[in-house]
């Protein structure tokens, strides 16, 4: 799976959606949006402010923005998700530390795969 394509399935999977539209000053304004949250508001920069990305995060580099991702799933109702999530993890990671030593782009693919939402390309 391409780095590319890991960043956009981790944002859907995070409820953002790819959202095209102009606003009131008619400028045109692309980026992600947050479904079921309404960014509409009477300005562009209000929209920003809101539930608004011009850019995905780039999850597979930083940490500090997978790890909320990872505290969700681990965090949930679903038992067996957090323990399939520590288990791919470990099968990701090829050391003995892995937990500490895993990067962002380690969690990245270990979510993907928990989730059913890693491709083989």
């Amino acid at each position: 799976m391409d780095k590319d394509k890991q960043r956009i399935t981790i944002a859907e999977s995070q409820e953002w959606e790819w959202c095209y539209h102009t606003d009131l000053h008619n400028t045109k304004c692309w980026g992600w949006e947050q479904k079921g949250v309404s960014y509409h508001q009477t300005d562009y920069y209000e929209c920003e402010k809101s539930s608004y990305l011009f850019e995905l995060p780039d999850y597979l580099r930083d940490l500090n923005t997978i790890h909320p991702v990872a505290m969700k799933i681990m965090s949930g109702s679903d038992g067996g998700l957090k323990y399939d999530l520590m288990k791919t993890l470990r099968e990701v990671v090829p050391t003995e530390t892995w937990l500490p030593m895993a990067t962002a782009e380690q969690w990245c693919e270990a979510i993907l795969k928990t989730l059913n939402l890693w491709t083989y390309e």
